[in-house]
């Protein structure tokens, strides 16, 4: 998540998203280092709430970018070509 961040979070988060998904993950370090498995479990769904729309929005960035250039019939027909080797 830290090198996510670091590549795009800037990008694709405000500052103030930022900054509470940042602290999060510090939160979540400290807490590993100090505290009980109940309190890491607590902070890691923290961490997972607070970087839901962050993975999401660089998913679909990385879709886009996968699929930029490329024409619906050629998806297709490749979906198709790797469908048939599975079978």
């Amino acid at each position: 998540m830290t090198a996510a961040l670091k590549v795009d979070g800037e990008a694709l988060l405000t500052k103030d998203e930022y900054s509470v998904l940042r602290k999060g993950i510090e939160d979540l370090r400290e807490a590993h280092n100090h505290a009980d498995t109940d309190v890491i479990r607590s902070e890691i769904d923290r961490v997972n709430k607070l970087s839901v729309n962050f993975a999401g929005m660089r998913m679909d960035g990385n879709i886009q970018r996968a699929l930029s250039g490329h024409h619906l019939d050629d998806l297709a027909e490749k979906t198709d070509n790797a469908e048939k080797k599975m079978a």
